[in-house]
């Protein structure tokens, strides 16, 4: 920001609003040839008759005329009828404003006031008696004197005759002074006079019949105490005529005045039309006086003709004419009818004018419609500094609202005074600060398929090392990990991020217990979501932890190379364990085997050769696995000392003779296997030699052994099965998926028989007989494996992606999608980057995502965007290049629309209108990271997502019209409100319905001749040019007649905002233009009273319309006014008749706020730039609230538009653009609370 402050405007002014404008003497009636009323020759009737002799019959002459012209009835309520009761009011303050500040002529002021009261009396007395011969009058005048006027003779008095003859002999009543004013057209009587004449007895109303004025009078004694015991003729008289009691008899003088001027002007009419008393003579004068009026008429008029030829013929200026006004259409086909073209200049039929003629409106352009229909409006948001809510961080948070015009953003139903929706975000602020971001936090993150994570049991363990663009860990707070089962994403334990062998590896380490569900493919009708995968999936989301910073930020910027997925079940170090694979296909030579309980794998007395085949339809779907084969023998035999008897295994026969083995090669201590694996339907040999019953780590038989075998060379791997190849039991046509344990040597069963027979036919053998060898049984048999595959992302290889083992994926909140540079064609990101332009880079902040049903790519689309119009961030510059029209294209990639692709007729959603879309063929209706078979648009912008207007409706299938205006028609109004246009003038049979949602707009009258006089005598001075700040705010005002009041800043620099940082403001900077605008308050709910900002396209048409016409070199700049606000804090004792402290806390601060802005809320009162407000004017008016007692503590702050607070003594406005206003009435800070009860001291009954 430039700190321009100290340069300072020495020009101070207040700027002009509409109502300066309008000048009185701009009317032609201001100067009219006969400017007087029936009324005031009436008057002037009456006063000059009084000077005008009468000549009798005998021609004597005798008196003047006035009897004849002032007597009359008429005559003397015209008297008070065409009086001003207001002169009266103002001479009266005057006189007592006088009394009260000067110390010379008091005693002259002071008489002149009760001359005021005596006139006032006997005029009225006079009044009464002149109007008896209409009772009706008479009566309510008298009732009116009784009522207010006689509580007042007698105070008025006794304070007279103590004045007169006062007991310290200063008398204060002086020989009548003499006085222009006049009561009721009649001049003062002064008060010697008065008590002189008298009054009437008020028939008996006033004083007895019986009695005279004189009596009454003198019955009335002089009341001393009103002076106050002053003595001094000065302070006397000060004292007296600031007492209540006096003035209050001035007051209701004046109030009188005003009743009885009413009530005159009421009964006046009567008298001059339907009233058969009066005299012929004055008969003929008020006969003459009603045809004076028609002479008058026309007289009068020749100003406004003499006017109407210089304008209209001299100087060749005419009224404005007429405007039509437009409407917004939306029409709907019938079912059948795929497309239809409105022509221009197509007819429709409006509501019928104050003559019975329909209006008609026309098409101003050509459009085709079609049946598309919007079936979503979702928004994505993406949180700033701005947005931290206490400890909750929002910066770089992402925020997801798949129905974005609700109250939640899930579809919640918006309040009853809500009438429009953000389109990039769903905020709620309280007293002027955000509360609450009330959209579900976005679910975002990537995902991988494979059928390598077909995991169904076991103590598994998976690893996931990305190749990424730069090194990144995250937290086991950071994220969350999700796979699926049969019933539901099951969560996994996290743990941090390792950094794998490259520095910008990522390695996720996720294990699954041996109790969890079995893995099983993605099924979208149990895992929701839009995943086109068909085998298991791994979900990683990023996690929203309110204290801590949500890491998308950095993630979507970063480029993933290569996935590396590892699997492990059980342990794979040469040891047995039972971690692995149970549910496995066995058989043996003669039938299928269950591994759920012991079983016999080569046969219960196998030879050698027999086999033990092995096969699993989870293991070897996995190419380049690494096994673990963990046998646990069953009742191996034991010596006498409970080992294992490892000679009782393999029975080899005797040596010697008599016996002779059978076998004719001397073999191991347990019988050795082959391992072959089933490839092309043949057997091949994979390991020789090998033990199951001694480990390879150790030389003696044991019951558990785990025989490790590495399937990963390249002829190993051709007896795996291809993901997509069905499963299929062993048989005599397998030809992969299997491996066999064959036996080299037997367990010498057939030896041991034969041992058997020639040991029972020897008699008296001395040596022991044989023992029957092991028959192998398995108690248990599970096979642990490794296994692993990598995915290239970063290749366009077709091949490469035809044959990928894992599929990845981003996570977004409405959808997901696979990525791969051959789908692409662009380096994939880690997370999905949704707000970022394509092909470009810039600040995320929001996208609106707009799905269309029933729309093919290559139709257009006209939609139209109802806005709140004004209802976008006042102080925040919209950028030039500020929203970004986007649409779906195949493989979830989003595409810019072309050049010509998108017609903005909304400034940039600043204004309602239509946008129109051309829909590139390149569209696509398949996708999945939104909503399938629709065409989805994106709205993005990289900054001040404020700067648009909120949304009322948005409609598609929009069109615009036009009144048509016939050159013999004059339109009083040219709106038309909403609803009224909704039929063709030409019926067509495809349109089914035609919709007129909201009234029309833009459309002007014929300029008035008050208008015209204003418009023609501006024009006159500025000629239609900017020179002068005269020149500046008359044309504004002119041109722009919802902008209220303009001020213009001569030599002043306003540029850049406040918010962002880039505020200039200088007022000295010669060339330099600056337009301070305030909106019209009348009809706007949109804006916030206290701080009325205009709109922004406003103030762009306003800076375009000035440039048109000042000088090339001057810089025009508009701007808002600086509110600068105005704080109080103090605390308030109530009164004890005002005990309810939470009620009367919220009128104080009510009372408070509009004090300091009273134009907020009453029409009547100004809103002016600068000024200042001292804390002892609002201590004054606090103070003086009839609530309020005492306060203390009073302390006042100016809080400027930057936040800066202080606390002053008096708050001046610091630019020339600054406006002081209230806080809120809530941020008023009162301790409000009520006077603590008097208590008595304790007294000690035991002093004296």
């Amino acid at each position: 920001m430039s700190d321009c402050s100290k340069n300072k405007n020495p020009l101070i002014r207040n700027g002009t609003s509409q109502g300066q404008r309008a000048l009185a003497k701009l009317s032609p009636t201001s100067v009219e040839i006969l400017d007087k009323s029936t009324e005031d020759w009436m008057v002037w009737a009456a006063k000059f008759s009084d000077h005008v002799g009468y000549t009798a019959s005998n021609n004597a002459s005798v008196g003047t005329m006035k009897p004849f012209f002032h007597s009359n009835i008429s005559a003397q309520l015209a008297l008070v009828a065409s009086y001003s009761p207001e002169q009266l009011s103002r001479y009266i303050r005057e006189v007592l404003l006088f009394l009260e500040t000067e110390d010379v002529g008091l005693k002259g002021k002071y008489t002149e006031l009760f001359d005021i009261i005596f006139s006032y009396f006997s005029v009225v007395d006079r009044l009464f008696k002149l109007t008896q011969t209409d009772t009706e009058y008479n009566s309510i005048l008298l009732h009116h004197i009784r009522a207010k006027l006689l509580p007042l003779e007698s105070r008025a008095f006794s304070y007279y005759k103590v004045s007169l003859n006062p007991p310290t002999g200063q008398v204060l009543i002086v020989t009548g002074p003499e006085s222009d004013l006049e009561i009721f057209h009649e001049p003062l009587v002064a008060h010697e006079a008065f008590i002189a004449s008298g009054l009437s007895d008020l028939n008996g109303a006033r004083y007895d019949a019986s009695l005279d004025f004189a009596t009454y009078y003198g019955l009335i004694l002089p009341d001393e105490s009103i002076f106050g015991g002053e003595t001094s003729f000065i302070k006397r008289i000060k004292y007296v005529t600031q007492h209540n009691f006096f003035t209050s008899i001035l007051d209701e003088i004046s109030a009188s005045a005003t009743f009885i001027t009413r009530h005159s002007q009421k009964y006046l009419s009567k008298y001059l039309t339907d009233w058969p008393e009066h005299q012929p003579n004055y008969a003929l004068y008020l006969t003459w006086l009603q045809l004076l009026e028609d002479t008058k008429a026309h007289l009068n008029e020749l100003t406004g003709r003499h006017l109407d030829f210089y304008y209209k013929n001299v100087l060749r200026l005419q009224p404005l004419a007429q405007s039509p006004d437009a409407a917004f259409l939306v029409m709907e086909l019938n079912k059948v009818t795929a497309t239809y073209a409105v022509k221009d200049a197509t007819v429709f039929l409006g509501p019928k004018d104050d003559n019975g003629d329909i209006i008609t409106y026309e098409s101003i352009r050509e459009t085709v419609l079609n049946k598309a229909k919007i079936k979503h409006l979702a928004a994505l948001y993406y949180g700033g500094p701005e947005d931290t809510i206490g400890t909750q961080i929002n910066d770089g948070r992402l925020f997801a609202a798949p129905i974005i015009n609700s109250a939640d953003g899930l579809g919640a139903e918006l309040a009853d005074d809500v009438i429009a929706w953000h389109p990039f975000h769903i905020k709620e602020y309280v007293n002027a600060e955000l509360a609450h971001i009330n959209m579900p936090k976005a679910e975002v993150g990537f995902a991988i398929a494979s059928h390598y994570l077909r995991l169904r049991e076991g103590e598994r363990e998976i690893t996931l090392t990305l190749n990424l663009s730069k090194s990144l860990t995250l937290s086991n707070t950071e994220y969350r990990a999700y796979i699926t089962t049969e019933k539901e994403w099951l969560e996994l334990d996290t743990l941090a991020t390792q950094t794998g062998p490259s520095l910008n590896q990522m390695r996720f380490v996720l294990s699954i217990p041996a109790d969890k569900d079995p893995i099983v493919a993605y099924d979208k009708e149990v895992h929701m979501g839009s995943l086109t995968a068909t085998e298991p999936v791994l979900k990683i989301v990023l996690n929203h932890t309110d204290g801590s910073n949500f890491p998308y930020s950095t993630l979507s910027d970063t480029l993933i190379y290569s996935v590396l997925l590892n699997v492990r079940v059980g342990d794979i170090n040469g040891s047995y364990n039972e971690k692995g694979v149970k549910n496995l296909e066995l058989h043996n030579d003669a039938s299928p085997l269950n591994p759920s309980k012991p079983f016999h794998p080569w046969g219960p007395e196998p030879t050698v050769g027999n086999s033990f085949i092995i096969g699993s339809d989870e293991i070897f779907y996995k190419p380049g696995a690494k096994l673990q084969l963990n046998f646990k023998w069953k009742d191996l035999p034991l010596t006498t000392s409970g080992t294992i008897d490892t000679g009782a295994i393999d029975f080899d026969g005797y040596g010697g003779a008599p016996y002779v083995s059978f076998n004719s090669v001397a073999g191991p201590v347990t019988p050795n296997i082959k391992i072959l694996k089933l490839s092309k339907n043949k057997w091949e040999e994979l390991q020789d030699e090998k033990s199951v019953f001694i480990p390879s780590s150790s030389s003696s038989v044991s019951q558990e052994v785990g025989l490790e075998l590495n399937l990963s060379g390249s002829t190993e791997k051709e007896m795996f099965l291809s993901k997509d190849e069905d499963w299929k039991t062993y048989g005599a046509n397998s030809s992969k998926g299997f491996l066999k344990i064959s036996l080299n040597h037997d367990f010498g069963h057939r030896d041991y028989y034969n041992a058997l027979i020639s040991y029972s036919k020897v008699e008296g053998n001395t040596i022991t007989a044989p023992k029957y060898p092991y028959k192998p049984t398995l108690e248990a048999f599970n096979i642990g494996y490794e296994a692993s595959c990598q995915l290239n992302i970063n290749t366009s290889s077709t091949t490469t992606f035809k044959n990928r083992p894992l599929e990845f994926y981003h996570v977004g909140p409405f959808g997901d999608s696979e990525q791969h540079k051959a789908l692409q064609k662009t380096n994939p990101k880690l997370v999905p980057k949704f707000l970022s332009k394509t092909g470009g880079t810039y600040k995320p902040q929001g996208s609106l995502f707009i799905g269309l049903e029933n729309l093919a790519p290559g139709d257009t689309q006209s939609i139209l965007f109802q806005l709140q119009e004004g209802s976008e961030a006042p102080l925040l510059e919209k950028p030039e290049e500020h929203l970004f029209w986007e649409y779906l294209g195949e493989n979830n990639v989003w595409k810019t629309f072309d050049e010509d692709g998108v017609g903005d007729n909304t400034s940039g959603l600043i204004e309602s209108g239509i946008i129109n879309f051309i829909i590139p063929k390149d569209a696509s209706l398949e996708h999945t990271a939104l909503e399938n078979t629709l065409i989805w648009i994106r709205c993005s912008v990289k900054e001040a997502p404020d700067a648009v207007a909120k949304i009322i409706g948005i409609y598609p299938n929009a069109i615009k019209v036009q009144r048509v205006i016939p050159d013999t028609k004059e339109y009083e109004s040219m709106l038309t409100a909403a609803g009224e246009i909704k039929k063709l003038q030409l019926p067509e049979a495809k349109v089914k319905k035609i919709e007129q949602p909201y009234t029309s707009f833009d459309g002007k009258p014929t300029e008035d001749d008050e208008a015209f006089y204003l418009r023609a005598s501006e024009r006159l001075r500025h000629k239609d040019r900017a020179i002068m700040i005269w020149d500046f705010e008359r044309l504004i005002l002119q041109s722009f007649p919802e902008i209220y009041k303009v001020k213009c800043l001569n030599h002043t620099k306003i540029t850049g905002s406040l918010s962002e940082g880039t505020l200039v403001y200088n007022e000295v900077a010669p060339g330099h233009v600056s337009v301070i605008t305030i909106p019209d308050l009348a009809n706007r709910n949109d804006i916030d009273p206290l701080k009325p900002y205009t709109k922004k396209s406003t103030l762009k048409d306003i800076g375009e319309f000035l440039r048109q016409r000042s000088s090339c070199q001057v810089q025009i700049h508009t701007a808002q006014p600086d509110f600068e606000e105005v704080k109080v804090k103090c605390s308030i004792t109530l009164r004890d008749e005002f005990p309810d402290i939470n009620y009367y806390k919220g009128v104080i601060q009510n009372d408070i706020m509009n004090f300091l802005s009273p134009w907020a809320f009453a029409s009547d009162t100004d809103l002016n730039f600068g000024g200042s407000v001292h804390q002892s004017v609002l201590i004054d008016f606090i103070e003086e609230l009839p609530y309020v007692d005492f306060l203390t503590d009073f302390e006042l702050f100016h809080i400027k538009s930057s936040g800066e607070t202080t606390k002053v003594d008096e708050v001046i406005a610091s630019t020339a653009r600054s406006i002081l206003v209230s806080v809120p009435a809530i941020e008023h800070d009162l301790a409000v609370g009520l006077k603590a009860p008097e208590t008595v001291s304790e007294i000690d009954c035991n002093d004296e």
